[in-house]
């Protein structure tokens, strides 16, 4: 039902649009928040992050100081580091104009700390949720909405 702004002033109301409440989004926007977190905690301290695997054969593998999910969001170059957050296959757009990767200069902890928790930020307030729901549609394709 589609109500004139007229009509809603003239009633002394005014409309106003609520968000969507997509768990599916919600639980893709949680997925990457906690994903960077992870990464945070193995970027300050890779020895003492250990994960395990069972092989075919019942044995238990441990591996000390590696990554475990694929690309790590944080690499070093050329005296500084770059920042992207794999996701599906794709990279996260960090920027209005849709940059994938952000180079910073230095590599001090607190400017890397501060842009991952910008970019937490940006994500938790909505503003990944077109390239999410991109994905949604893709990992709903493929059965597995996690990178």
């Amino acid at each position: 039902m589609v109500l004139s702004s007229k009509t809603i002033a003239r009633l002394g109301g005014r409309a106003r649009k609520i968000a969507s409440s997509d768990r599916r989004l919600a639980a893709l926007r949680a997925t990457l928040i906690e994903r960077i977190d992870e990464y945070w905690l193995f970027h300050r301290n890779p020895p003492a992050y250990t994960t395990q695997e069972t092989t075919a054969d019942g044995a238990v593998k441990y591996t000390v100081g590696e990554w475990p999910h694929g690309e790590p969001l944080v690499t070093p170059r050329s005296g500084g580091l770059a920042v992207r957050v794999p996701f599906m296959g794709d990279y996260l757009p960090l920027t209005r104009d849709g940059r994938q990767e952000i180079l910073l200069a230095s590599n001090a902890p607190a400017a890397l700390e501060e842009l991952l928790a910008l970019i937490k930020h940006a994500i938790k307030q909505g503003a990944a949720d077109d390239f999410l729901l991109a994905r949604r549609v893709h990992g709903d394709a493929q059965g597995s909405p996690l990178p």
